[in-house]
């Protein structure tokens, strides 16, 4: 699995930044969620709710990869 933010605007000009993972054996693309300010708590939160989701789908991540930027 690989995870990072991807920046959009609405329609509005709201900027969200949503929080996407990709299952690289399945190719499956899942987003977790999406915020206009996303904080350590939040992504914390995030990922637990995918580990929760992973759960209930009887699928189990071996490996996460994910960058170190800001």
């Amino acid at each position: 699995m690989a995870c990072d933010f991807l920046e959009t605007v609405t329609l509005s000009g709201a900027r969200l930044y949503v929080f996407a993972v990709i299952e690289h054996a399945g190719r499956r693309f899942r987003i977790v969620g999406a915020t206009a300010h996303p904080t350590a708590v939040w992504v914390t939160q995030a990922a637990e709710c995918l580990v929760m989701d992973l759960e209930v789908a009887a699928c189990r991540a071996r490996f996460l990869i994910r960058d170190c930027d800001g």
